[in-house]
């Protein structure tokens, strides 16, 4: 697959959870860090979840939420670059710097897993299988 600006990416669409035992397993920590440290870090992954629509992604961890907007900057067989947009924050309408845009790498390890880029390491989701 070539490089193009797809609107719409059918692999984002759907309910994704961060995988805690998938991205500890891959997640590099300075060597300063304590045992009691890193396990106190490891407890914040796996409650981050999106759910992604066709221009929106929800997200959730613990009782906060927030909806972000999104454009498909570039594609590929393996991955995704979107421009990412705030617009609320626990249902408050968001302005000026917090309004500020960001840009997100997701590549793709199969149809239901992928990672974004963190600061120096990668976090992990899976697609949740969502029956209605």
């Amino acid at each position: 697959m070539a490089i193009t600006k797809p609107k719409l990416d059918k692999r984002l669409i759907g309910t994704w959870r961060s995988d805690r035992a998938l991205t500890l397993k891959w997640w590099t920590f300075p060597p300063n860090v304590t045992p009691a440290k890193r396990a106190r870090f490891g407890r914040l992954f796996g409650k981050l979840t999106f759910r992604i629509t066709k221009d929106r992604i929800y997200g959730t961890f613990d009782d906060s939420k927030w909806t972000n907007t999104y454009v498909i900057l570039a594609a590929d067989s393996d991955s995704v670059v979107l421009g990412i947009t705030p617009i609320t924050r626990e249902g408050k309408k968001l302005i000026g710097k917090e309004r500020e845009s960001k840009i997100w790498y997701i590549r793709f390890h199969s149809k239901d897993c992928f990672c974004i880029f963190a600061p120096g390491n990668l976090e992990y989701f899976r697609k949740l299988k969502v029956y209605r």
